[in-house]
C-alpha cells in the first residue's frame, strides 16, 4: 500500500515551503545568469568562479534568514520564559535548555539545500548554448 507523506511537524512544512521558494527563486533568474554566463564567460570567466559567485548569491540570503529566525526563536523565547510559570513565587523557575542537536540538524539542512540549490542552478546555466541565449531578447 502506498501512502504520501505525512508532516507531523510545523518545520518540515516550513522546510518544504522553504525549499520550494527557493526553486521558484533560481527558476525566475535563470534566463539572467543564462546571458550573464554566456557574456562573463567571454570576459574569461572560470566555471569554478561562477559557481563561488552562485553559492554567495544563495547562500548569503538563506543564512541571513537562518541566523534572524534563529535570533527571532530565542528573543520570543526569552520574552515569554517568564510567563510560563504557573507559581512565580516558588523555585525551580523555568528551566529551557538549548537544543543543540536540532539547531546541527536545520543547519546541515539548509547547508545541504543550498549546496543541491547551487549544483542545480550550475547544471541548468551550463547548459546555455550563446547563439541561443544571446539571440533571445526579453
Amino acid at each position: 500500500m502506498g501512502s504520501s507523506p505525512k508532516f507531523h511537524e510545523p518545520r518540515d512544512t516550513l522546510g518544504l515551503v522553504t525549499v520550494v521558494g527557493l526553486v521558484l527563486y533560481l527558476e525566475a533568474g535563470t534566463p539572467t545568469r543564462r546571458r550573464a554566463w554566456v557574456l562573463l564567460r567571454r570576459m574569461g570567466l572560470r566555471t569554478r568562479q561562477h559557481r563561488w559567485s552562485m553559492l554567495a548569491q544563495i547562500a548569503i540570503p538563506v543564512g541571513y534568514g537562518l541566523l534572524v529566525g534563529l535570533g527571532l526563536a530565542t528573543v520570543l523565547t526569552l520574552a515569554t520564559q517568564g510567563d510560563m510559570d504557573i507559581r512565580h513565587d516558588q523555585p525551580p523557575r523555568t528551566l529551557l535548555s538549548t537544543p543543540v542537536a536540532a539547531l546541527v540538524e536545520i543547519t546541515v539542512a539548509v547547508a545541504l539545500v543550498v549546496a543541491m540549490a547551487v549544483g542545480v542552478a550550475q547544471a541548468r546555466t551550463m547548459r546555455a548554448h550563446p547563439s541561443e541565449v544571446l539571440r533571445d531578447v526579453d
